[in-house]
């Protein structure tokens, strides 16, 4: 496995979720040996064997809460907490995932699936604060002003885009689709991007604006990362008081990789097609 998660396809890398794609189809194969056999244990992150001194972020007790594994090392002590407070689709999933290699338990996105999220965010969010130490993607970004004020000392992460490469990843993504998240993020009728494109990009300026404004005189508490810009560890290690990792900062969720898992994943249910296995 090289750095930074990455497994090798040929001379080409392959990102973790291809990995996984191709670990699911060759699940169903006859396996050479039991690895049970060989001191190992199933492991949810990507198929990879953990060892016994790894230590296990919870999983949740419901399904709209996205909790990350930790990666294969010792988790290093936790001094503050850590608030990842840019808009969704402005590479949250990325910090996530670079959080990790830094040792932080993280979660996120939490209550999106609840359709009550706007009388329960807040209860969900302090109980979530007293499990996980980072918190990434939706509702932490709204909730910053009152996360600053229950857990001083906490550090924020704010994620920027350009704001019309955001909105054409609202679109891309979300369309029509409505939830109560986004009712409750961006008003009662706006529940979807599609033909609200003004209100959320209103919604999202003024967010970035005033995240920047609240913590104007505070520079040691707030850092604005933009990643397709190339921020990347030589910003967040040193803001958190962490050694600069040797790996590559993250970057998950990019458009090749996205389309390699889903030609692998169509290769995959042709090969299965062809043993006489049919998926649901």
């Amino acid at each position: 496995m090289a750095a930074g998660g990455f497994g090798t396809f040929g001379r080409r890398a392959i990102h973790p979720l291809a990995t996984a794609a191709m670990a699911t189809f060759a699940a169903v194969r006859p396996r050479a040996r039991d690895d049970s056999r060989h001191g190992r244990r199933p492991f949810a992150n990507g198929g990879r064997p953990a060892p016994d001194n790894d230590v296990q972020t919870p999983q949740p007790s419901i399904n709209n809460h996205r909790a990350y594994p930790i990666p294969h090392t010792r988790r290093s002590k936790v001094t503050a907490k850590v608030f990842c407070i840019g808009f969704h689709k402005t590479g949250t999933t990325s910090l996530a995932e670079a959080l990790q290699v830094l040792g932080y338990r993280v979660t996120g996105p939490n209550g999106v699936r609840n359709p009550d999220i706007a009388t329960k965010v807040r209860p969900m969010a302090w109980d979530l604060v007293e499990k996980y130490d980072a918190f990434q993607d939706n509702p932490w970004p709204i909730l910053y002003r009152e996360l600053d004020l229950r857990y001083p000392g906490s550090k924020f992460v704010l994620t920027m885009r350009s704001t019309e490469s955001w909105l054409r990843s609202q679109l891309k993504h979300f369309g029509e689709r409505e939830t109560a998240m986004r009712k409750w993020i961006y008003g009662d009728t706006h529940g979807c991007p599609q033909g609200n494109e003004e209100v959320y990009v209103r919604r999202y300026e003024t967010h970035n604006r005033e995240v920047q404004e609240y913590f104007r005189d505070r520079p040691d508490d707030l850092l604005v990362m933009e990643l397709a810009k190339g921020d990347g560890w030589e910003k967040l290690a040193p803001f958190l008081g962490k050694p600069m990792p040797a790996m590559p900062f993250p970057h998950a969720n990019k458009a090749g990789d996205r389309a390699l898992v889903a030609k692998l994943l169509k290769k995959g249910k042709a090969q299965l097609a062809h043993m006489g296995v049919r998926l649901a």
